[in-house]
C-alpha cells in the first residue's frame, strides 16, 4: 500500500462583476472576465488521500457522498495533475471536505471546494513549483469561480479560448477596507449555478450584458485600486440587478430571490437614504451580501437583526487558498 496525504483550506467568494456564461463547458472557459472578493470568515477544509487501495475516486462533502457531477469535476482536476507528475493509473483519490458555512445558498461553496481540493492534491503530491497562476487554471476545471478563490483577495478571472490562457490574478488583498455583512437565507436555491448559467445565456438581454461588462470591469478595477468601498459597493449593486434581470428573462423565467431577499434590499436602500453607506450584492441565490465600511457594520446589523428567516455574519476580505497540516481523515 502507498498513500500520499495533503490538506488545504480555501475561502468562498462574492462576485462583484459576476461570472455567467461559458464558451467551453468541459474546460469551463468563461464568456467574459469577472471580478470577485474572497469571504474571510468562511472556508472549506479539504483532505485528500492519494492511494492505490481503492478502485475509483470518492468524495464526501459535509458527511454526504458527492453526487456524480461533483465526481466528474474531481476527475478533471485529477487528470490535470496526472499530466504533471509521474504517477501510475493505479492511484485514486479519497477526498473529505467540510464547510464551516451552509452550501447551495448563494455563498460560492463550489469555488472554495474545488480551490481547496486543488491545493490539497498539490500538497499531497509534494508539488512546490506550481505557482498560483497554474493552480488557478487547474481549479477552474472543477468550478470556474474556484480559479478566483485560489488567488484570494480581490481577483480577476481572464476570459480566453484555451486552457493555458484562462487564469486568475490578484488585484488587491485585505488592505482594501471592505467589510461584508452577510444576510444568509438558509434555503437551498431552486436552480444550481450551472443551470442558472444556461438560463442566462438564453436571455434576449444577454448580448447586452456582454457589451456592458468591459466598462464595469474597468470601473471596478479602479475602485479596488483606490480602496473605494463606496464605489465597489455601488458597482456590485448595479451588476447584481443586471445579472438577475438576465436570469429572470431566460426561458424558465427563474427567480432566485426569496421574500427575505427583497426585505433586505428594501432595508439597505432605506439605510442609504439615511446616510448609512451600505450596498447590496447577490450572486446566484437568495443570500444578500451587504458591502460597507467597518464603522457602519454595527448599524447595518441593527437594521437587519429583526428580519425573520436570515442569519447574519460579518466578514472581512479572505486571502489565497493554502495548504494546512491538519488532516480531517
Amino acid at each position: 500500500m502507498t498513500t500520499y496525504k495533503g490538506s488545504a483550506i480555501a475561502h468562498p467568494i462574492q462576485g462583484l462583476i459576476k461570472y455567467h456564461g461559458k464558451i467551453d463547458e468541459y474546460l469551463r472557459l468563461p464568456s467574459h472576465n469577472s471580478i470577485s472578493v474572497n469571504i474571510g470568515k468562511f472556508y472549506t477544509h479539504t483532505t485528500v488521500e492519494i492511494t492505490d487501495e481503492i478502485d475509483e475516486n470518492v468524495m464526501t462533502i459535509d458527511g454526504k457522498s458527492a453526487k456524480h457531477e461533483a465526481i466528474q469535476r474531481l476527475n478533471r482536476i485529477w487528470e490535470a495533475f496526472k499530466k504533471l507528475v509521474n504517477i501510475t493509473d493505479d492511484f485514486r483519490l479519497k477526498v473529505v471536505s467540510e464547510n464551516n458555512f451552509p452550501s447551495r445558498v448563494g455563498l460560492g461553496s463550489s469555488a472554495s471546494g474545488y480551490a481547496a481540493l486543488t491545493v490539497a492534491i498539490a500538497d499531497a503530491l509534494g508539488i512546490r513549483e506550481l505557482g498560483i497562476k497554474e493552480l488557478s487554471k487547474i481549479a477552474r476545471l472543477g468550478s470556474g469561480s474556484a480559479s478566483r478563490s485560489i488567488v484570494g483577495g480581490f481577483s480577476e478571472w481572464v476570459m480566453a479560448t484555451t486552457h493555458e490562457e484562462s487564469y486568475s490574478y490578484r488585484l488587491a488583498g485585505d488592505e482594501v477596507p471592505l467589510k461584508m455583512v452577510l444576510a444568509v437565507i438558509p434555503k437551498v436555491k431552486d436552480l444550481p449555478t450551472t443551470l442558472a448559467q444556461v438560463e442566462t445565456e438564453k436571455s434576449p438581454f444577454y448580448p447586452t450584458r456582454l457589451g456592458y461588462i468591459p466598462t464595469m470591469l474597468r470601473k471596478m478595477r479602479d475602485a479596488i485600486k483606490a480602496g473605494d468601498v463606496d464605489e465597489i459597493g455601488r458597482l456590485a449593486e448595479i451588476d447584481t440587478l443586471n445579472l438577475h434581470a438576465v436570469i429572470m428573462t431566460g426561458p424558465s423565467g427563474t427567480i432566485l430571490w426569496r421574500p427575505e431577499t427583497i426585505e433586505v434590499i428594501r432595508r439597505v436602500k432605506q439605510m442609504r437614504r439615511e446616510g448609512v453607506k451600505a450596498y447590496y450584492s447577490i450572486d446566484t441565490g437568495a443570500t444578500v451580501f451587504i458591502n460597507t465600511w467597518e464603522n457602519y457594520v454595527d448599524e447595518v446589523i441593527s437594521r437587519l437583526e429583526d428580519v425573520q428567516g436570515i442569519d447574519l455574519y460579518v466578514s472581512g476580505v479572505g486571502l489565497e487558498a493554502k495548504a494546512v497540516e491538519k488532516h480531517i481523515i
